[in-house]
């Protein structure tokens, strides 16, 4: 019975630790709710559930996860969410998610039904089975892993408000140059690129910098000739099909 005490306090604390992840599934388009979307997490654990009713729900222990969703039509991916997520500890964590369209360079870095998958919600693993040696060393991982994120972040505002006036300037300076020449290249290069590309692949393409890559797709913006949409961390460029009035 000796066992019996320790068994009984890390299944505590397990508890105690535990998080839920929730959210929306919409659209993008429309912010519609999507039926059936299939919903990935990969991280400590690997989950996956079939989503109704344009919402998801799952129990996990907190850390860093990547979160996938896609929505099939015939069983063939037709919209898509990628996204890494940091799970608090003992919370309840809303997370909504917007599907775009995907393109043939997104199947390539997604997790995909495999032909004889049906789907199906897929049960959360059980706790118990991590009552051993190798969960008190996860958890003590996470717990170290967790500091570190923490004295990162904080490292992180510090350095941003120690390079802000460096960048006020630089971007004071970049407003007077004339963007006709670049603004004509971004929307060439959404052409070639089926008329969307996230702000980063834009910006891999072209031969200037973040900043000035910024500045271009405001300027695009407000003579509606693109549309930019939040997704996550980063952006989504959209070619407009006609301004915006």
């Amino acid at each position: 019975m000796k066992w019996l005490f320790p068994l009984i306090f890390l299944l505590l604390l397990s508890t105690a630790f535990a998080a839920t992840l929730e959210g929306k599934l919409v659209a993008w388009q429309t912010l519609a709710p999507l039926e059936q979307v299939v919903v990935d997490v990969k991280g400590i654990s690997h989950q996956r559930i079939v989503a109704v009713n344009g919402q998801y729900s799952l129990s996990l222990s907190p850390g860093e996860y990547e979160l996938q969703a896609i929505y099939y039509e015939n069983n063939y991916p037709v919209l898509y969410a990628l996204e890494t997520i940091n799970l608090p500890t003992d919370t309840t964590y809303t997370f909504d998610l917007v599907l775009f369209p995907v393109s043939e360079a997104d199947v390539n870095r997604l997790v995909l039904l495999g032909g004889a998958e049906t789907g199906g919600a897929q049960p959360a693993p059980d706790p118990v089975g991590f009552v051993d040696g190798y969960f008190a060393v996860a958890l003590l991982v996470l717990i170290v892993v967790g500091v570190l994120y923490y004295f990162r972040k904080q490292l992180k505002k510090v350095q941003a408000k120690s390079r802000a006036p460096q960048s006020k300037q630089k971007l004071q300076k970049e407003e007077d140059e004339h963007f006709d020449q670049y603004c004509n290249e971004v929307l060439a290069i959404l052409k070639r690129s089926g008329n969307r590309l996230t702000q980063k692949e834009l910006r891999e393409k072209m031969s200037v910098g973040e900043a000035k890559v910024s500045l271009i797709i405001s300027e695009l913006e407000q003579a509606g000739k693109v549309k930019k949409i939040k997704q996550g961390r980063g952006n989504i460029i959209v070619l407009q099909d006609r301004p915006a009035h």
